[in-house]
């Protein structure tokens, strides 16, 4: 095994807390949320119209290897990234995090262990009035190494170079069923925060699920139940209004603007302007932030954007 030079290992420390062990908070989260987010994924068997038996087949083959492997592997970071991937999905959805009208689509396991997609959101594009949708890959990746990000960020530019961007091979949407299939040329990006920040998400979803359940509880009184009601509701609001939102936003803006200034420069116009309508979409999205100068330094000091940041530049600058 060859070993770290000082400047990676300096690069390493800035994130390694990713990997610390879970809260009480988070590992409730984890069982409770998780599993049905999971649920959600598409089923590789809905698409025997679209690809032979033997290719979902090997397929799901690869699935169970790569499971295997990670079992073998698995981290505190994983589950945390589970978890931010659970809780961001419910927030697009329930708390408008990206807009209105924006759904989000978990993909099949194949999908998220060969082509690095965690999640695809799908935004109906309002630019034009086309009633068209666009699509956005998501990689959720609370990092305990710039290695891991020196990779996906590789990956990334490696499809911007060829001009094919990520692919998903189950792809499949309640809003758009005639693309169901093989879909090309998505923009990507990562999405990562410190070990801090899943914390708070963690202790404000749990908090609203517990006293949701309490609210109904008859054993108590009628005014305890309203109480908790309250109660759910505030952590709610917390939650839709969380600093992170606009955090991963700003992620989004950084790394799409980054591929399509790379883009432009090496003319690869499909790319070009694959990325451009993504890229207004999310300046839409800014536009509307509301965010305390306290929550802008927290979001701009998070160790996870940092080291982003930082990997970004070097890795399209070469």
């Amino acid at each position: 095994m060859s070993k770290e030079s000082p400047q990676n290992q300096k690069r390493d420390s800035k994130i390694s807390n990713s990997n610390e062990l879970l809260s009480s908070s988070e590992t409730k989260t984890f069982n409770l949320l998780v599993p049905k987010h999971k649920a959600l994924a598409i089923n590789p068997d809905a698409f025997a119209d679209k690809y032979s038996p033997e290719k979902i087949a090997n397929d799901k083959r690869y699935v169970r290897e790569r499971k295997q492997q990670f079992q073998e592997q698995r981290s505190e970071s994983t589950k945390r990234a589970q978890t931010l991937e659970a809780i961001m999905a419910e927030q697009i959805e329930l708390s408008d995090w990206f807009g209105p009208e924006t759904l989000t689509i978990i993909p099949a396991e194949y999908d998220d262990l060969h082509n690095g997609i965690d999640m695809l959101v799908e935004f109906t594009q309002e630019l034009e009035e086309s009633g068209d949708f666009e699509y956005l890959a998501l990689g959720v990746d609370i990092t305990s190494s710039v290695h891991s990000l020196d990779k996906k960020l590789a990956i990334i530019k490696d499809g911007v170079l060829k001009g094919t961007l990520a692919q998903m091979t189950y792809f499949d949407s309640e809003r758009n069923q005639k693309a169901k299939g093989l879909r090309f040329n998505i923009p990507k990006v990562i999405i990562g925060i410190e070990r801090q920040a899943i914390q708070e998400l963690s202790e404000l979803w749990l908090e609203a699920h517990q006293a949701k359940i309490n609210s109904h509880d008859q054993s108590l009184s009628p005014e305890s139940r309203k109480s908790q009601k309250e109660r759910a509701r505030g952590a709610l609001r917390a939650l839709a209004e969380h600093r992170v939102r606009y955090l991963i936003l700003e992620e989004i803006k950084l790394q799409l603007e980054t591929y399509l200034d790379f883009a432009k420069k090496l003319d690869k116009t499909k790319v070009v302007a694959q990325l451009e309508s993504s890229v207004e979409i999310v300046n839409r999205l800014l536009k509307q932030k509301v965010v305390s100068p306290e929550d802008e330094d927290k979001n701009r000091s998070d160790f996870v954007f940092k080291a982003l940041v930082n990997e970004l530049g070097i890795a399209f600058s070469k």
